[in-house]
């Protein structure tokens, strides 16, 4: 979108990235993975269920300079803005020529930050070998399932088998 600057040299059609855009600090806090389980075992198979947590907080975003330009959404000349105009759209000038500049306050300066997020694994995997005096043979399968509880991914299943052999 295109903004119009205020001051001794008024800029018109200046990208609002180049307005906009500030250095920042990122503080990404912590990241909790905690998994627990139950595992059975005899003498030829193994089994084992659980479940697990993953999550991580909100980041927060410390900005680490503050701009002193005055702009607005760009209107058709210099000096000029359209304050109700969209990405898609240009609307006509704001009314009696009066330029109505962005503030602070117009600017959520924690929108970047990623928000927290919490998900939940469930799992069961089985297995078996064989110990012989030619050959030995394994077996193992197994699945999971991903929940996103709280601004998670996708959920996801998972599945496998693992064989294998020696002679």
């Amino acid at each position: 979108m295109q903004m119009n600057t205020l001051g001794a040299a008024p800029n018109t059609n200046v990208p609002g990235v180049n307005l906009l855009t500030r250095k920042a600090t990122i503080k990404p806090f912590n990241v909790v993975d905690f998994a627990m389980g139950w595992r059975t075992r005899t003498t030829k198979v193994e089994l084992e269920a659980g479940w697990g947590i993953w999550g991580h907080g909100w980041e927060r975003v410390d900005h680490l300079e503050e701009t002193c330009t005055v702009f607005g959404i760009a209107g058709d000349a210099p000096g000029k803005t359209a304050s109700k105009s969209t990405i898609g759209q240009q609307a006509k000038n704001d009314p009696n020529d009066i330029f109505v500049p962005i503030t602070i306050f117009d600017i959520d300066a924690q929108s970047g930050a990623n928000g927290g997020a919490l998900n939940f694994r469930a799992f069961f995997s089985v297995g078996m070998i064989n110990i012989g005096q030619r050959e030995d043979t394994i077996f193992g399968a197994g699945w999971s399932i991903d929940l996103p509880y709280k601004n998670g991914a996708l959920q996801v299943w998972n599945a496998w088998l693992k064989l294998g052999g020696t002679f």
